[in-house]
């Protein structure tokens, strides 16, 4: 039998035995025992109602988890397994973000880029819980799975650039991003907004922040930047990387 149907036995079985064992005690407490014993029959039907739906309930369950057991034994030696998918489904998503990666390359430094820098692999994680992931060569993206942010660093000297992004999009020559400062007492400290909207160049290295996303945009469009102006979160970006992370147990 369908799963809904025991769902609603439980819900009007339920709700039958409330109203009816009410009803029954109020006809005894105002001495209508006829009444009493009418309300008292149709509780013990309510509640047989309700104690089926449940039994055939918790069966059908315990039939589902029987049946995905035997499952995962029969294919526990063919290769077909939930992390074993996971890991291709991952695998999958960071050679879609790598060749966006090496396609916003400079052209000046292709043939600067070491073999390996895109490389599909496992993140680096770092001693204090971080990834470490690439970015348009020769940078990368040290990124916090705790805090959902991340920071733009270089791969040669491990500089870091740009802190607490939490969006961005970019182009060969630029990154549009947002940054979140509120927890960062040091930037706020310096004068930094809590939220801020930056215009980073990959070439210089340099930054220009905006109170809003609007400036940023109106900015980026003048001085070249010919990218997506939906900045996408982090988490998104490089969720390749980030899964893999989460489900490395």
């Amino acid at each position: 039998m369908n799963a809904t149907l025991f769902i609603i036995g439980i819900i009007i079985g339920g709700i039958a035995t409330l109203v009816t064992v009410i009803f029954t005690i109020i006809s005894l407490a105002s001495g209508k025992n006829k009444n009493a014993a009418i309300w008292g029959s149709a509780f013990a039907l309510s509640l047989c109602i309700l104690i089926i739906s449940i039994f055939y309930m918790v069966r059908k369950i315990g039939e589902k988890v029987r049946s995905g057991v035997e499952w995962l034994d029969e294919h526990k030696n063919d290769g077909l397994t939930y992390n074993d998918d996971n890991d291709a489904y991952n695998k999958e998503e960071r050679g879609y973000f790598l060749d966006t990666l090496k396609k916003y390359t400079n052209e000046s430094l292709k043939d600067k880029v070491p073999g390996d820098y895109y490389e599909n692999k496992l993140a680096e994680n770092t001693e204090d819980g971080k990834i470490i992931v690439p970015f348009v060569y020769p940078l990368s993206i040290r990124y916090s799975p705790t805090d959902f942010s991340g920071e733009i660093l270089s791969d040669v000297n491990d500089s870091v650039y740009l802190k607490n992004i939490s969006q961005m999009a970019f182009d060969e020559n630029f990154v549009i991003a947002k940054v979140d400062n509120s927890k960062d007492a040091a930037l706020l400290q310096e004068g930094r907004g809590e939220i801020e909207y930056i215009l980073f160049d990959l070439r210089t290295r340099e930054y220009l922040p905006f109170t809003s996303e609007k400036q940023l945009l109106d900015k980026s469009s003048k001085i070249g930047y010919t990218g997506t102006q939906q900045m996408t979160y982090l988490t998104d970006l490089y969720r390749g990387w980030i899964t893999t992370l989460n489900f490395d147990f």
